[in-house]
């Protein structure tokens, strides 16, 4: 049964039923799904939602709460939401569907769009925001690593192409590429594009290759089955310069393929502080920008692995590195069957993965009572003993990939 039934804002901003179809078609008026909890967001929601996408546009609503102080909370299943534009009559037909499966598919939509025509906007406070300085002038290499199907690569390149600031943006493949998605790919002239080899690598060797080689002041993540909100590198950036932080992320808004849902995933704002309280899960490491001599000064990411160097390379950040997350949902997260977090071999579920982080867990706290040194826990560094090559798909050229810190080569 739907709780939260469809209604339509006109220009005016009058909230009334949906009653047809014909009320969205003209182009002019708002479909809106409004529970209870989110009415308080609606003024600011729609001032950012009529200038965002020209008209075709989805803002998702979640509910005001105050963020965490020690680790990740799942606080709510969203359900509201503001759509626009010719894809909105697909949503009205939706209608009679649970309000939290009509959330899920308007959201799926737009991730699944990979010509990226549908802008994406999530509001979660009534607040003003807060004033960051321009980031222009920041520079900042996103890093991309890629296996499996290609299916929502699109929608991922989409989201990070064409930000306001410097930097190179690098797509690494951790598998043969398809020779036909290589040709268009390299029709977007910013777009680096890279293979590694042997594969598979796992995708800490082209992270580790590529930052330890940055000329950028920071570097830049994202998985490629999921999805940067507009300007989410440009606003963490600014914010990272603002409050003189080492790494920032954001909250999570998660598209969970699994349960049909659409979550808002909260992290605690101090991420050191939250690890005072224990080796929690306190930051989404593909949310975050990264100051790169931080990256180097902590030696990077493990390479041994294809999974979770990146939660050792935040317990390890906890003692030389401010950590910091903004209270904006900034990014969406895909959960869905066969990723590293879900597959058996490697899920979190898996033995594998549970007997590495009680390792991780277990040095952490012999570290944090001065019981053991970093570099001897299980903590420290492990760089992978293949001898992984990185190749250059526009030029051909190779080099051997960057992975232990002692290394000073630089890429080619």
């Amino acid at each position: 049964m739907n709780s939260c039934p469809l209604a339509i804002i006109d220009p005016e901003g009058r909230v009334s039923p949906l009653r047809s179809d014909r009320e969205i078609a003209d182009g002019r008026s708002i479909l809106a799904a409004l529970p209870p909890d989110t009415g308080m967001l609606l003024p600011k929601a729609l001032v950012r939602h009529r200038r965002s996408g020209g008209g075709n546009a989805l803002t998702l609503l979640v509910p005001p709460r105050t963020p965490p102080v020690d680790r990740i909370r799942r606080d709510d299943v969203i359900t509201g939401f503001l759509a626009s534009g010719p894809w909105a009559e697909l949503v009205s037909g939706w209608n009679e569907c649970d309000a939290r499966e009509r959330c899920f598919r308007a959201l799926s939509t737009v991730l699944n769009d990979g010509a990226a025509s549908i802008a994406l906007d999530v509001v979660h406070s009534a607040d003003a925001e807060e004033e960051l300085p321009a980031p222009n002038s920041i520079s900042a290499d996103i890093i991309l690593a890629h296996r499996g199907g290609d299916q929502y690569l699109g929608a991922a390149l989409a989201s990070v192409l064409g930000g306001n600031h410097a930097g190179r943006t690098i797509l690494c493949f951790d598998q043969k590429p398809d020779p036909a998605l290589c040709r268009e790919l390299m029709q977007h002239e910013a777009l680096e594009l890279y293979e590694v080899a042997p594969s598979p690598a796992g995708p800490y060797v082209p992270r580790q290759h590529f930052s330890f080689g940055s000329g950028a002041r920071f570097v830049a993540f994202q998985d490629t089955d999921d999805v940067s909100l507009p300007a989410r590198i440009e606003t963490l950036l600014a914010f990272a310069e603002a409050r003189d932080a080492d790494i920032v992320g954001c909250h999570e808004l998660r598209c969970d393929e699994l349960t049909r849902t659409v979550e808002a995933i909260r992290l605690p704002l101090d991420a050191n502080r939250g690890l005072d309280y224990g080796p929690g899960a306190v930051q989404l490491f593909s949310t975050t920008v990264t100051r790169t001599d931080c990256v180097r000064r902590l030696g990077g990411f493990s390479t041994i692995r294809t999974f979770g160097a990146d939660r050792q390379f935040q317990l390890r950040a906890h003692w030389s590195a401010r950590m910091l997350n903004m209270d904006a949902f900034l990014y969406v997260r895909r959960l869905r069957q066969g990723s590293l977090t879900t597959a058996a071999d490697t899920g979190m579920q898996s033995q594998v993965r549970q007997e590495v982080n009680a390792a991780w867990r277990e040095a952490f706290q012999a570290r944090q009572e001065g019981r053991i040194a970093l570099e001897e826990s299980a903590l420290r560094v492990e760089p992978a003993q293949t001898g992984f090559v990185i190749r250059d798909l526009r030029t051909g050229r190779t080099c051997p990939a960057l992975l232990d810190p002692g290394q000073t080569m630089p890429p080619a």
